[in-house]
């Protein structure tokens, strides 16, 4: 199965694959990351979570996505690999690499200046992340007393302009022990212009990130320097921008440097597919995806009971599990009731207003639900309170 464009072969072992395609069409920029993501309905690749049935696998591909019922898949792309997701309601895929993993912001973090809203306004302003680096590997590097680990991956990409709730990621090859990570946190010195506190802190052994206690102030300049290994990143923060989804009222509020720009109907999911509540940072930006009902285990069976095939358009991808904010041209009950199998609904026009303000990096704050995203399931960084952060880091608050 290939992309028409010849850019993309995927070679798969399984007969009941499934095909999402995301299409780059022509006059669309694909504004987020270029994605390579392998992974199984069973949820045995690593970095799969499994979330009951609504756990698919997946690979993705700049222009086409694929579920695989628990068999492998070999997939290859000319875009340099970023971070992707695999989720409850559309699925785009659980990562085999560790190309970029995600975490997104929380609803407790900083408070915006400014707004006024019914849904209570911005909990937090946002900075939008540019496409996390290609993985890339450094030799392990002697920082002082400790070594640091060779690092596989870096977001956001250097040079990019990010939205306020972007962390800084770090992936090493290898698992770091919990004796050197202060060694390790202390010398990867972060810079900033003006100056922000923030502080290290480890999502697991293998992954930290960097994140202030509040929001990124719009406009900052940040740079990391990694060590004696000679590597630095370099990135900017991008004008605040948050979201506020209520799910108890169906609107999705859009604010722009504290004020309120955009009030717009939608829906959240319904009982048992309850969209995640807390902040998510916004991983990437699809023009295109088709979405099945196979894909997250509802029915494979065309006609069957619960089938479906849709075209969604102006798609934002919110987690690693699938949670997107798409067009659906196909629900009447927007700004009325929660229908959907944990995606954010919008009307065509709407989604593609959202899709022309927000960049990658601008958080998204869902209120109204029971189920909290995780942390890791994307970037939720500030998922996390303050204290909660520093509970995670072994150097603490860095001042340079």
């Amino acid at each position: 199965m290939g992309a028409a464009d010849g850019r993309l072969s995927i070679t798969t072992q399984a007969a009941s694959a499934v095909a999402l395609r995301i299409f780059d069409r022509p006059g669309n920029q694909r504004r987020g990351p270029g994605v390579v993501r392998a992974g199984t309905l069973c949820g045995s690749s690593k970095g799969g979570t499994a979330v009951g049935n609504k756990f698919a696998g997946a690979a993705v591909a700049g222009s086409l996505l694929l579920l695989t019922g628990c068999a492998s898949t070999a997939v290859s792309h000319s875009a340099g690999p970023g971070p992707s997701s695999s989720a409850p309601e559309a699925s785009t895929a659980a990562s085999s690499a560790p190309t970029t993993t995600s975490s997104a912001a929380p609803t407790t973090a900083s408070a915006p200046t400014t707004a006024s809203s019914t849904a209570g306004g911005p909990s937090t302003a946002a900075a939008k992340p540019s496409t996390p680096a290609a993985p890339t590997t450094t030799p392990s590097q002697s920082t002082g007393t400790v070594t640091l680990p060779s690092i596989s991956s870096v977001s956001p990409k250097d040079g990019s302009k990010v939205g306020v709730a972007m962390p800084v990621r770090v992936d090493f090859a290898s698992t770091v022990p919990s004796t050197n990570r202060a060694a390790i946190e202390k010398s990867m010195k972060v810079t900033t212009t003006p100056h922000v506190d923030g502080a290290w802190s480890w999502l697991d052994a293998n992954t930290v990130d960097f994140r202030p206690q509040g929001f990124w102030p719009a406009g900052t300049k940040v740079s990391v320097q990694f060590g004696s290994t000679g590597r630095t990143l370099a990135f900017s923060i991008g004008d605040d921008h948050e979201i506020v989804v209520d799910a108890a009222t169906h609107m999705l509020n859009v604010y722009e440097n504290g004020a309120l720009v955009k009030a717009l109907p939608s829906g959240t999911g319904k009982p048992g597919w309850e969209t995640y509540s807390g902040t998510m940072a916004v991983m990437d930006m699809v023009p295109h995806i088709e979405m099945t009902s196979c894909a997250i285990g509802i029915q494979c069976t065309k006609g069957g009971p619960g089938w479906y095939d849709l075209q969604t358009y102006h798609d934002l991808q919110l987690t690693d599990s699938g949670t997107f904010i798409h067009s659906a041209w196909w629900d009447d009950s927007l700004g009325k009731a929660n229908v959907s199998h944990g995606c954010i609904h919008l009307s065509e026009a709407n989604a593609a207003v959202l899709w022309n303000i927000v960049q990658v990096g601008d958080p998204v704050t869902v209120k109204g639900t029971s189920d909290k995203v995780s942390q890791s399931n994307g970037y939720a960084d500030y998922t996390l309170s303050w204290s909660q952060w520093l509970s995670n880091s072994a150097a603490g608050i860095q001042v340079f």
